[in-house]
Order: structure tokens, then C-alpha cells, then sequence
């Protein structure tokens, strides 16, 4: 059998502590691949959506009514723009939204400091 193409004994790593992936990840891999390999095509989605679940934090920030009707709309009218998705990419979502938004405040203020325009801007409307 080429070297490449070994099984490898993911559980036998997480319980000797072998291997290079810190044990939480070896076991969420195991689990993965085990899901995947035991479901329907139609449930892998949901597997994979479960596993992105992890990395994200939930949190709760209140919204005045309007931003919150105008968010709805945002996310409407990028939905309208990015066309029918195809299983690969995600529709647009509210979260989607704040976390580019957030990322794109983060950034300039990494880049800028006080001066960023963005930063200028909020500390106005604060």
C-alpha cells in the first residue's frame, strides 16, 4: 500500500496523545468523518454546518427597531444580488452581515488608529 494512502488510526492518536492535531480536533475529525461516511448525501450539509457552528461565538446586542427593519432589508437585497445559491455557498444571513461590517471597522482601526474615517464616524454616533 502506498505511503500515502495508510489509514490512519485517528482514535488510537487521541488516545496515546500521538499525532499532530491537538486531541479536540482529532476527535471533532473523527466524528466528521464518520458522519460523513455513515450519511445520506442530502445530511452532509448538515454535518458540515454543524462543524462551522464551533468556530462561531453567539453572542446578544440589542438594535434599535430601525436598524434592525434595516438590516432585514440589507440582508434581502444582498440575498436578491447573490442570486440562488448552489449548496456550496450560504445564503446571505444578518450575521453575515455584522461580522463583515465588524471586520471591516476592525481593520481600518488596526490600520489607522484614531484616525480611521470608520472609527471618526462611530465615535459621532455614540
Amino acid at each position: 500500500m502506498n505511503q500515502h494512502c495508510q489509514p490512519i488510526d485517528i482514535l488510537g492518536e487521541i488516545l496515546t496523545g500521538a499525532g499532530t492535531l491537538a486531541p479536540d480536533q482529532r476527535l471533532e475529525e473523527l466524528t466528521v468523518f464518520c458522519l460523513e461516511r455513515q450519511a445520506p448525501p442530502s445530511a452532509i450539509g448538515i454535518i458540515r454546518k454543524k462543524r462551522r457552528a464551533v468556530l462561531n461565538r453567539k453572542t446578544t446586542h440589542y438594535l434599535e427597531q430601525e436598524v434592525f427593519t434595516a438590516l432585514e432589508g440589507l440582508r434581502d437585497c444582498l440575498r436578491d444580488i447573490q442570486g440562488p445559491t448552489d449548496g456550496r455557498r450560504r445564503p446571505v444571513s444578518k450575521s453575515a452581515i455584522v461580522n463583515a461590517v465588524l471586520g471591516l471597522l476592525l481593520d481600518e482601526f488596526r490600520a489607522h488608529g484614531r484616525g480611521a474615517s470608520l472609527v471618526g464616524q462611530l465615535l459621532r454616533k455614540l
